[in-house]
């Protein structure tokens, strides 16, 4: 093997060193130079001459094609790899807003590389960028299954991206002032609609034309005029009906706090979920003033002074470039932005920053009837009613307790499970290798004890062992991301899980029960079978639900922690799946390709089925753990497990992001991310409808489970 130093190399050290403009240089210079035979694979049939992207393509590509190297087959690593510059020339493009550019690159590059994952992903960030999250799914299941012998760094990364993708196309319409997936549609190429740019030709005459544009610009300025007059006559008439006293006072009278309030904004967070105490005032950091935003909250929860604040919250507009708008001959002329609204909530009384929140503002306009000239940009609106909403969403702060409540964190053991209330359940389990084939059909008995609600359904809570075991990643496994490390040696105490998924006749049940904190739908989206498990369910209603279980039962149920999850998933084998090595269908409802050769086995149902239906249990007597639906779990989400408690308990401290930990494989969810160890982290308040909920109890059982 040889690899030769080429200019993408030189190009990617200057981009790391910050010298992009140099580095912007150096590829536009080398891009113009492509050899028109150039081709990143030249196949004499014993000898291949490849242009790879970096060593772990290199190693991947020996690694897969070894028995034929075996064999004599020479393979030589040449340079330089075109594609991979259009592939740095895209992400300096990107990054300075140019995604019109950027796309031209990737374009480029796949042409002279049709199958590269890392040009197929980027070619899908654009389009989700656009809103075309449908051909961003498309492209990421591509770069997912493109080449068998990619690194799997790269079909990880795609799979994740494929991941999030979907998410978004299955989430039901947003609640108000919760991030919604950006759909707005295909790439516009917006026209400025006066002034534009007219090509050769485009008259009879210079007299003719003259006056065709001294006749057309006085129409449109008519037509300008006249519209502005309309919307100044409307906006009167609607201030006339629509009449609300000035808010001059009430900036007044916070004039004295301002500085004191903005100083607030990056304060160290505290550890809790947004949460809202008492009245509310709504500043804008880049004025540094009271937001005219906050008149329009509710006049309940409005404060008119300082005296009055209970939460803080501070507004950053931002714009985002999107695209550009253009002139009839292809002149970009000006960008379109959309502002986006950045959220700091901040507890007045104790000064700390309970939640962050990004809202994304509306698309610009299409067209813009006026001169480009001096122009810079077109900005969307405010997306003020969305900031409204989440903040009047926001759940009221408990003024008995630190914060929100969130179930099972009083400490109180609660009503015991009595040992006459345990009983042995027998349960069969699979186990698979990596092939995927069935090598053991073990059965065993979970010690279970059964909850009946009091007039209502009843549900099944198996008690699982205390046991050690390795959470997440070895060092040396790139199957994931950096979420999943490191790994670390952790101690669980004995616990009890539920044997299934919450369903929806245990939802409808608990639902109508008298709220704790919020309210909750007792009829959520999907089927009406009573045995399906819930789904669109959010982390902030999967405690509410907790919580009103609790006081029904006298128990602590809660969600279990992460640690439990991971723990309870593998059974205490080593996994990465509930079922060994490998993952089926047939035992899991997750999703699968039967087109795809590197697809695990068996059915793609794409819809939940009934909890149990398939008959399989885990080594610990649990079903659906691995698919059906992902499981919300206790813990805030940290990026990787640098600091993670070793004892089994939720880690809600050390992060300053307000997201919380779904776990598992789901009926909608690529196969590879139903491993014990795989994790996401989704807004608390989100209603996806892959999310469902599986409910914990701490009290610690007499007995645990014969594993098999």
């Amino acid at each position: 093997m040889t690899s030769n130093a080429d200019f993408t190399e030189t190009a990617e050290s200057l981009i790391a060193e910050g010298r992009v403009d140099e580095a912007k240089a150096l590829l536009d210079e080398r891009l113009v130079a492509i050899p028109a035979s150039w081709s990143w694979l030249v196949d004499r049939g014993v000898e291949r001459e490849i242009a790879f992207w970096s060593e772990a393509e290199y190693e991947a590509y020996r690694a897969y094609f070894g028995p034929r190297l075996a064999t004599g087959l020479q393979v030589t690593w040449v340079g330089p790899s075109y594609p991979k510059a259009c592939f740095l020339a895209a992400g300096i493009a990107a990054q300075s807003g140019r995604t019109d550019d950027a796309t031209v690159f990737v374009e480029r590059g796949l042409a002279l590389e049709p199958d590269h994952p890392q040009l197929l992903l980027r070619l899908a960030a654009l389009r989700d960028t656009d809103g075309r999250t449908a051909e961003a799914l498309a492209l990421a299941d591509s770069a997912a299954s493109a080449r068998s012998w990619s690194p799997r760094e790269d079909t990880a990364a795609a799979r994740d991206a494929a991941t999030r993708y979907r998410l978004r196309l299955a989430a039901p319409a947003s609640p108000a002032g919760i991030d919604a997936p950006n759909t707005s549609g295909p790439k516009r190429t917006p026209t400025f609609a006066t002034f534009d740019d007219d090509g050769p030709g485009s008259g009879d005459g210079l007299l003719s034309r003259f006056v065709g544009r001294l006749e057309s610009t006085t129409a449109r300025i008519l037509v300008v005029v006249a519209g502005f007059t309309t919307v100044v006559l409307f906006v009167v008439l609607l201030m006339a009906i629509f009449r609300t006293p000035p808010d001059v006072a009430r900036v007044e009278r916070f004039r004295d706090s301002l500085e004191s309030y903005l100083a607030l904004a990056n304060t160290e967070p505290a550890p809790t979920r947004p949460y809202r105490r008492g009245k509310v005032v709504v500043l804008d950091l880049g004025s540094r003033q009271v937001d005219p935003i906050t008149h329009l909250l509710a006049p309940a929860i409005r404060a008119e002074s300082p005296a009055d604040v209970g939460t803080i919250v501070i507004v950053q507009w931002l714009p985002e470039y999107q695209n550009a708008y253009y002139s009839a001959r292809g002149q970009a002329l000006a960008g379109a932005y959309v502002t986006n609204a950045h959220l700091a909530i901040v507890d007045a009384t104790t000064g700390k920053r309970v939640g962050i929140k990004t809202i994304r503002g509306e698309s610009p306009p299409e067209t813009v009837a006026r001169s480009a000239s001096g122009r810079e940009g077109e900005y969307g609106p405010r997306p003020i009613s969305a900031v409204v909403d989440y903040v009047q969403s926001l759940p009221i702060f408990d003024a008995d307790g630190d914060s929100i409540p969130v179930a099972g964190s009083s400490g109180d053991p609660g009503r015991p499970v009595l040992e006459d209330e345990l009983s042995d359940v027998a349960f069969r389990s699979v186990v698979l290798d990596g092939e995927g084939r069935v090598t053991e059909r073990p059965s065993g008995k979970a010690r279970v004890f059964r909850e009946l609600l009091p007039g209502g359904p009843s549900f099944e809570m198996v008690a699982v062992p205390a046991g050690s075991y390795r959470m997440g990643l070895a060092d040396d496994d790139v199957t994931f991301d950096e979420f999943c490390r490191p790994g670390h040696e952790v101690a669980v105490p004995a616990f009890y899980l539920a044997r299934t998924e919450v369903t929806r006749d245990l939802w409808r049940a608990v639902a109508a029960l008298p709220r704790i904190s919020r309210d909750l739908p007792v009829e959520p989206p999907g089927p009406s079978d009573g045995l399906l498990p819930v789904t669109s369910v959010s982390w902030a209603d999967a405690n509410e639900f907790c919580l009103r279980l609790e006081k029904a039962t006298g128990r602590p149920y809660r969600l279990p922690t992460e640690a439990e999850w991971e723990y309870a998933c593998l059974g205490g084998g080593a996994g990465p799946y509930a079922t060994g090595a490998a993952i089926d269908a047939t035992y899991s409802n997750v999703r699968v390709d039967p087109e795809d050769p590197e697809s695990a086995k068996g059915p793609f149902r794409g819809k939940p089925t009934p909890v149990g239906s398939l008959g399989v249990a885990n080594r610990f007597g649990l079903y659906d753990i691995d698919g059906n639906v992902a499981e919300w779990c206790a813990d805030t989400f940290h990026v990787n497990y640098v600091g993670a408690p070793a004892d089994g308990s939720a880690w809600t401290t050390g992060s300053s992001d307000t997201k919380r930990v779904l776990r598992g494989g789901a009926f909608d969810v690529h196969w590879t991310d139903a491993s014990a160890r795989k994790r996401f982290g989704f807004d608390p308040m989100v209603r996806y409808a892959i999310c469902g909920m599986r409910i914990a109890l701490s009290a610690p059982p007499q007995t645990g489970v014969t594993n098999p």
